[in-house]
């Protein structure tokens, strides 16, 4: 009766297993000599002539209580909701696991927006102004076909791709950053946790991405909401005017500098003394910033991850444009701790376009997919009927 119970349970987990192996065999492959478009143009500077005193609050990366628990978000979505509400946030995206928990919501308070991924290495993406989801999905393992194939399916579903905190676990390295094509922006910072490396990486590369900041808040403690998010300069909270500004670079990422025992309140209090600079303008060879504020250090950060610059409390600088340098990007550090990041003003980087389908080597991986699963499937009946 043990080794009966035993098959029957050994039988239930190959079931499980090579049926969520199925989505394997819609991998597809890129074009290995397929390179991004090289586009030669002067300095772009994505805040110039803006006004930078006028902006919305914004986090895409917050999960509240869906799929029975399951997922480990603790607040429902109204009381998420008004979490950042009374924080202070305009624009408030609740990214549970594979569902647009906007679509519950009969006005468009919330912003559509879900998190993709369920698999072993949280390669994890947001589908920002997502209208429907993409189901397919790689849980075991996944090379760099399998991630560029979800970015590229992705992209037929929502209005911006975002690579969700990539340095977690086995999800991205550096390196696929310049390999990976079809995304818009990386999260920078998430959880509090420092991934500016992976956006150097793909900005070194020649690539135009954009930054984003995040909480991923998962519980219902004080301490986890407005850890990181985004100010953007967007004419109104209507999706297109968002995913306008984003795709446009349009925004910038703070970093709030925060403790364990913080109220809300206090957390409220701490993102009004957030004020961007007044004006980043672009003039000849140079990129001039002003502050109201007094910026305690300001870091000018170039190729390859690179200091160009690093002053000390400052309320303007000029940065001098560097002959050869794709871009630069800045970062500036208040009083009490708190950061804010630009995104890059650059030169000569091109659209990160989604690379083309290479039939041959895609049909290939399909088939050769296809063979691994019957084998193993066929071992398995063999052992069964032992």
């Amino acid at each position: 009766m043990k080794i009966v119970a035993l098959k029957v349970l050994a039988a239930i987990i190959a079931t499980a297993l090579i049926a969520s192996s199925v989505g394997y065999l819609g991998v597809q492959v890129s074009d290995p000599n397929w390179t991004p478009r090289q586009v030669t143009h002067p300095w772009i500077n994505p805040y110039e002539n803006l006004d930078l005193s006028r902006y919305y609050n914004a986090n895409f990366h917050a999960h509240s209580h869906a799929w029975g628990g399951v997922t480990a978000g603790a607040l429902e979505p109204d009381e998420l909701y008004k979490v950042y509400r009374d924080l202070g946030f305009h624009i408030i995206g609740i990214s549970d696991y594979m569902k647009i928990t906007a679509h519950q919501f009969a006005d468009s308070s919330i912003f559509p927006v879900y998190e993709h991924g369920v698999n072993f290495c949280k390669t994890h993406q947001l589908a920002i102004g997502a209208h429907d989801v993409e189901w397919i999905e790689f849980p075991w393992y996944q090379s760099l076909a399998h991630k560029q194939t979800i970015i590229r399916k992705l992209k037929h579903h929502s209005g911006l791709v975002v690579l969700a905190h990539p340095g977690r676990r086995c999800g991205y390295c550096e390196e696929q950053m310049q390999q990976l094509g079809g995304y818009d922006l990386i999260e920078i910072i998430g959880h509090g946790i420092d991934y500016q490396p992976y956006w150097d990486s793909a900005l070194t590369s020649g690539r135009k991405i954009f930054g984003l900041a995040n909480d991923d808040s998962h519980w219902s403690r004080p301490s986890e909401y407005a850890l990181s998010y985004n100010i953007v300069f967007a004419s109104t909270t209507s999706t297109v005017d968002v995913l306008d500004a984003l795709a446009n670079g349009r925004h910038m990422m703070v970093r709030l500098s925060s403790h364990d025992g913080m109220t809300i309140e206090e957390k409220r209090k701490a993102m009004a003394a957030i004020v961007p600079p007044s004006s980043i303008h672009l003039d000849h060879d140079s990129v001039y910033v002003k502050s109201d504020r007094n910026i305690q250090r300001l870091r000018v950060i170039s190729d390859n991850g690179r200091i160009i610059k690093d002053v000390s409390n400052v309320s303007g600088v000029a940065v001098p444009l560097i002959e050869g340098d794709t871009y630069f990007r800045m970062a500036m550090q208040y009083d009490d701790g708190s950061e804010l990041f630009t995104n890059p003003i650059f030169c000569n980087l091109s659209n990160n376009d989604v690379p083309p389908v290479q039939f041959t080597l895609t049909w290939v991986a399909r088939i050769a997919t296809f063979l691994f699963l019957l084998t193993v499937l066929i071992v398995f009946i063999r052992w069964i009927k032992k």
